[in-house]
């Protein structure tokens, strides 16, 4: 730390430019920090910016416990906080954390801690922070909950003040069913104590039972309450992914009433095991009139189609889709169902057409399939999909070179294409995989790619490509 270094005289442009090329290697940043004094503040600063547990032993030390170090205390630069404390005695983690927010009142700005996260279900809240909630966590803007309530209301309660604007409540993961009245009176306040939310996720906890979801009526109360209003509420997330048939059916029943009270709703994240209701006007996304600010929807595909094909149409301010398919759909009928519905929405810009991992054996679309989506979305600005090549099928090259310059040829204002590419038949498992295989799809994809950009005289300054190839193993790499 005392030796004279060259590198220690660099402006501050280039420590910025090097923390671009190095976003979240927390063990690159400690090693620069070790060059020399100047270093160890600045990059220090970024470090400290955003902290877990860990960081907390550092953070709870007084100044004199930290010489020979004199510089800035780490504590001062603290804007994001995540606590998730498994292994760690809770009188440890009581005692660093006490001192660790003292530091943080004592050294960081006004402005001190924006954001922070909690999840543990092993320890609660007042075995982390004592009978109440620190100063340096009184005015967050960012609140992330993951926990079980039990002799945590109050200080959960104390969390959510008037200068919170993003709030993430995950329900789900519990071993036992929760307490549902000490839920359902903790989320009750939340319009009161919070009024200021611009963002609210919410994930339900999972059912166990049959006998589990009379519990839940309890949320359709409170959803269906007229008082349960956020007036700033933009970005709504609502996961019901741990939920049976039976608790989704009783949960839908109030989703409409709650959009109908939030139009100013414009990114929707709906995420649900795949269920269909019957009739289908039972879904809660099919009741006209909700959501006519939308302008951008995650969640299932099927769910995305109701949306756009329900009574009066969805939207026009709808301009992107990030929609992955449940596990019950043939991935060729829902392309057909997917490009009947988006033929109705020309006012949609960014399409992004997800396939999870897990489904090894059927990934993606095919490549008439993609080809039959992008032709009825001229105006889309940003595509990504997966798409299947059969190579016992069909000959890989050419089926490279037809699907780029129909994508471009479709799409005149695309800036941005994303393709994961899986070939089929797939490996078997534990196979070796060809080893110049990925090679030779660099080669086919750029040769078709740049033959496809100079047919439809496009640049690589004007659309970016990234392609991806999917293993059989279900994980991606990149080749482009």
């Amino acid at each position: 730390m005392n030796h004279v270094s060259g590198f220690d005289f660099l402006p501050n442009e280039i420590y910025l430019h090097i923390l671009q090329g190095i976003p979240g290697d927390t063990r690159t940043l400690n090693a620069l920090t070790q060059i020399s004094k100047r270093c160890h503040d600045f990059f220090n600063s970024v470090l400290y910016e955003n902290v877990p547990a860990t960081a907390l032993r550092t953070l709870s030390l007084s100044e004199q416990d930290r010489l020979p170090l004199t510089g800035p205390h780490p504590a001062s630069y603290v804007k994001k906080l995540s606590v998730s404390p498994p292994g760690v005695y809770p009188v440890v983690l009581k005692e660093q954390m006490i001192f660790a927010m003292r530091n943080v009142t004592l050294y960081a700005s006004s402005d001190g801690i924006q954001s922070f996260a909690f999840c543990c279900f092993s320890i609660s809240l007042p075995e982390v922070f004592g009978d109440t909630i620190p100063l340096a966590l009184r005015f967050i803007k960012e609140l992330s909950l993951r926990f079980s309530l039990k002799n945590s209301l109050t200080l959960a309660c104390s969390l959510c003040g008037s200068s919170l604007t993003r709030l993430e409540l995950d329900f789900g993961g519990f071993v036992a069913l929760p307490d549902f009245h000490t839920l359902a009176t903790f989320i009750k306040h939340l319009p009161s104590s919070s009024r200021n939310l611009n963002q609210l996720s919410l994930r339900l906890p999972d059912s166990k039972s049959h006998k589990a979801s009379d519990h839940y009526k309890v949320f359709t109360c409170i959803l269906s309450d007229e008082d349960f209003v956020f007036p700033l509420l933009t970005d709504f997330s609502y996961n019901l992914q741990g939920v049976d048939l039976r608790t989704y059916k009783l949960v839908s029943k109030s989703i409409p009433a709650f959009f109908q009270r939030h139009p100013q709703i414009e990114a929707l994240h709906y995420d649900q095991p795949g269920f269909r209701l019957d009739p289908p006007n039972l879904e809660p996304l099919t009741c006209p009139g909700i959501l006519p600010q939308l302008r951008r929807f995650e969640g299932l595909v099927e769910d995305a189609i109701l949306l756009l094909c329900k009574e009066g149409g969805t939207s026009p301010t709808l301009e992107q889709l990030v929609l992955t398919p449940s596990n019950y759909s043939s991935r060729h009928e829902l392309a057909v169902r997917v490009r009947d519905a988006l033929a109705t929405a020309p006012f949609i810009r960014k399409l992004y057409l997800q396939d999870p991992f897990e489904f090894i054996y059927a990934p993606g679309y095919s490549s008439e399939d993609i080809l039959a989506i992008t032709n009825v979305c001229p105006g889309l600005i940003h595509f990504e999909c997966v798409v299947i090549i059969n190579i016992e099928k069909v000959d890989i090259a050419n089926t490279l070179n037809v699907l780029y310059k129909n994508i471009l040829g479709d799409l005149p204002r695309l800036v941005y294409l994303k393709l994961s590419i899986a070939i089929l038949p797939a490996a078997q498992p534990g196979s070796l995989e060809d080893p110049h295989r990925t090679q030779r799809m660099r080669q086919l994809n750029k040769l078709a790619i740049v033959a496809a950009m100079s047919i439809h005289s496009r640049t690589s300054n004007e659309l970016t490509v990234h392609v991806y190839e999917r293993q059989s193993s279900g994980s991606c790499s990149q080749i482009l």
